[in-house]
């Protein structure tokens, strides 16, 4: 249950985000990690964000970021 509100929280801030300004690797790292959550979280929160901005761009060039743990751990 509480997998499921973090999930449809991060849903909700996702969805009222312009999705046209997340289309660069460091502008995903930069929503999901300035929240000061867990590695987890995070990571939770890239990879939802990345996938929401990649069926926003479908039709368009565009070059899909790859975003890894490492790379949270990192940034």
């Amino acid at each position: 249950m509480e997998k499921n509100n973090l999930i449809n929280s991060i849903n909700e801030e996702i969805s009222s985000l312009d999705l046209d300004k997340y289309k660069t690797k460091e502008d995903i790292l930069k929503f999901a990690c300035e929240n000061n959550k867990s590695s987890g979280e995070r990571y939770k929160r890239a990879s939802m964000l990345n996938s929401a901005v990649i069926n926003h761009m479908k039709g368009e060039k565009f070059i899909r970021p790859r975003i890894t743990h490492f790379d949270i751990s990192v940034y």
